[in-house]
């Protein structure tokens, strides 16, 4: 079971939502298209005010993802 704070639950559903969204090389994902991001936002309709935010927000999420897929590609080889 995972608790998610009310204030937090905007970004983690964007982020949920843009699961699929992430751009990736020959070593791994290295971080979520924007430019899917902001279509999300477009899609369901988010205020643009509360854009900044939540990009910020998201990077936070996104950031620590891409550490967590470094980690555990290092320790599957």
């Amino acid at each position: 079971e995972i608790v998610v704070w009310e204030e937090n639950l905007p970004v983690v559903n964007l982020f949920i939502t843009c699961s699929t969204q992430w751009r990736s090389s020959g070593f791994g994902a290295t971080g979520m298209d924007y430019s899917a991001v902001l279509s999300v936002l477009r899609m369901k309709g988010v205020s643009k005010k509360k854009w900044p935010r939540l990009f910020d927000d998201l990077r936070i999420l996104e950031d620590c993802a891409l550490a967590t897929m470094r980690h555990f590609s290092k320790t599957s080889r």
